[in-house]
């Protein structure tokens, strides 16, 4: 299922293909690895098994780390979609903090599929990262944009969330904590050593929330 819906004008692209494998990867880890007795795969020996049953991609498989490491460099580069999701007094924006980002808070988005448009990326990332729907709040004019380290970055604005709505991921290695955070306490710079009382955290945490407070 995650390699037979490749168009065809895209299936002689590996970059494509290594991005299905990292989609694969992470269904393994959601639905398999949660049972003890299932033996777990980093992402580099998935996929050298995966390269091994895949016909297209059996004619890389002894150059199969090599691939891996240019698709990474590949994937750093695409863009990449989500929201700022507002509450109803447009006090408080909603973070997320990512189960391998070392205590980083970010607005919830993520990298666009070869057959979405950005605002229907960002439906489904904030759907995967926060069990919320925002099909039907979404402009797809209305936006904030930033380049970041050379990737375009574009966060839709959702506005009138209650903060007593109930967050649940969608999956289970992604994102550990879903907040609140009132917009006055976060961060304007980014500092290493700049302490933020009110959050009573690093401001360096919130790295990629900074160039869209300023």
């Amino acid at each position: 299922r995650f390699f037979l819906p490749i168009p065809q004008n895209w299936e002689n692209d590996l970059m494509v293909y290594c991005c299905q494998v990292e989609k694969a990867h992470w269904s393994y880890l959601d639905d398999y690895c949660t049972d003890p007795q299932v033996t777990f795969y980093n992402i580099n020996q998935f996929a050298g098994i995966i390269f091994k049953y895949v016909p297209f991609l059996q004619d890389y498989a002894s150059q199969c780390d090599a691939e891996l490491i240019r698709w990474d460099k590949f994937k750093r580069k695409l863009p990449t979609y989500g929201a700022i999701i507002f509450n109803t007094d447009m006090t408080k924006v909603l973070l997320v903090q990512s189960y391998w980002g070392k205590n980083k808070w970010g607005f919830p988005k993520g990298r666009i599929d070869y057959n979405e448009l950005p605002h229907q990326c960002a439906i489904r990332e904030i759907w995967e990262e926060t069990g919320f729907n925002i099909t039907n709040m979404i402009d797809p004019n209305v936006y904030f944009e930033s380049t970041i380290k050379g990737k375009i970055v574009r966060l839709y604005i959702i506005e009138g969330v209650s903060t007593e709505t109930v967050f649940q991921p969608q999956t289970r290695q992604e994102i550990i904590k879903v907040d609140w955070f009132d917009i006055e306490n976060l961060p304007v710079r980014r500092c290493k050593w700049n302490f933020c009382r009110n959050l009573r955290k690093n401001a360096n945490e919130f790295s990629m929330v900074t160039p869209f407070v300023q």
